[in-house]
């Protein structure tokens, strides 16, 4: 899939995330809402999250490579911010189920640091960056 049209669909599906956020905020009721009202609060909310980070993210790794655009660099942020993104909606999901403490804080971001850190030492074959050798790979 070409970089265009992934950061496409992930920009859309922040804004509609963010959409889908907007109205459970306003139009619901948190002490009478269901449990898929719940589910999709905190899925949005991932959502917005992992949309946010993953554009600074890559972001700021165009701005480090001098320009020189990637598609490896934006799976790492999109992975990367999915990983962020589900630090804080853990973070907040064990807060509204009441069980929240600094203890659970902690293991939570580090089993998920743990998880980065095997994504990062795994070997793989794809090559990092396009030239006309592999373009067509």
């Amino acid at each position: 899939m070409k970089i265009r049209k992934t950061l496409f669909y992930l920009f859309s599906l922040t804004l509609l995330s963010t959409g889908m956020f907007t109205v459970i905020l306003f139009n619901v009721n948190p002490f009478e809402a269901d449990i898929i009202t719940r589910g999709a609060f905190f899925a949005s909310m991932f959502f917005i999250i992992m949309g946010i980070f993953t554009f600074i993210g890559y972001y700021v790794r165009i701005l480090r490579a001098n320009h020189l655009v990637t598609i490896s660099d934006l799976i790492s942020a999109i992975r990367q911010a999915s990983l962020l993104s589900a630090i804080v909606v853990g973070w907040l999901l064990l807060s509204a189920l009441k069980i929240f403490n600094w203890w659970d804080a902690l293991l939570l971001t580090i089993s998920i640091g743990l998880l980065e850190l095997f994504f990062q030492t795994r070997r793989t074959d794809v090559p990092s960056y396009v030239t006309p050798e592999n373009e067509n790979e």
